[in-house]
C-alpha cells in the first residue's frame, strides 16, 4: 500500500485569513532555512498550481512532494492554511489516500499520522475594517502580495464599495471564528 509518512519532526501552520500579514510572516520564515518553508500548499486555489509545477498527478504524489518541500533540512514543516472552504478541501484530499479512507478516522487522527506535533499558530488583524478595506482592494486589483521587484503592474482604479467591504468584515470574523472552533476541537 502506498502510505505517505510524516517526514516532519515538526510541523506548524500558519492559521490565517486574508490581509493579517501571512505572506511577509511566512516570507520572513523561509529566509530563516530553520523554520520550514511554509507556502498555501493546501489551498483549493493553490493546489491546481503547485501540481503543475511539480508535474504530480495523485494526491499521494502531491502531499509527498508538499511535505519535502515544506520542511527544511533540520525537519521543521510549516505551511499557510486558511480556514472554512480551504480546510475543507485539505480534509476531502486526505480521505482520498487508502490510510485515511476510514470514515471513522477524525480529521484530528489524520493530522496526528502527518503532523505528530502540529503547532497552530493563529494570525489575526485587530483592526477588521482595515483588513477588509486591504481585501476589498486585493480583490479589485488582484494584487495580494506587492511584488518585490520595481515594476510595477498597471491596476484599474479602485472603487469604494461600503457593503462589499462589510461583507469582508464579516468574513474574516466568521473566519476567525471557525479557526478558533478548530483549534478549541
Amino acid at each position: 500500500m502506498n502510505t505517505v509518512r510524516h517526514i516532519s519532526r515538526r510541523a506548524y501552520w500558519i492559521c490565517q485569513t486574508p490581509r493579517t500579514g501571512s505572506a511577509l510572516l511566512c516570507q520572513l520564515l523561509r529566509a530563516t532555512g530553520v523554520a520550514g518553508r511554509p507556502e498555501e500548499y493546501f489551498g483549493r486555489d493553490t493546489e491546481p498550481l503547485y501540481r503543475a509545477q511539480w508535474h504530480v498527478t495523485t494526491y499521494h504524489d502531491y502531499l509527498a512532494r508538499v511535505l519535502e518541500e515544506g520542511t527544511t533540512p533540520n525537519g521543521v514543516f510549516g505551511a499557510k492554511v486558511g480556514a472554512g472552504v480551504y480546510l475543507t478541501h485539505f480534509g476531502r484530499q486526505l480521505r482520498t489516500l487508502p490510510q485515511f479512507a476510514d470514515a471513522t478516522l477524525s480529521q484530528d487522527a489524520i493530522l496526528s499520522a502527518l503532523f505528530p506535533d502540529l503547532k497552530c499558530i493563529g494570525l489575526t488583524r485587530r483592526n477588521k475594517v482595515r483588513q477588509a478595506v486591504s481585501w476589498w482592494k486585493a480583490v479589485q486589483s488582484n494584487v495580494w502580495v506587492h511584488p518585490t521587484t520595481e515594476a510595477s503592474h498597471p491596476t484599474p482604479p479602485l472603487r469604494y464599495h461600503c457593503a462589499a467591504i462589510d461583507q469582508l468584515v464579516n468574513e474574516s470574523v466568521m473566519r476567525e471564528a471557525a479557526w478558533t472552533e478548530y483549534c478549541a476541537a
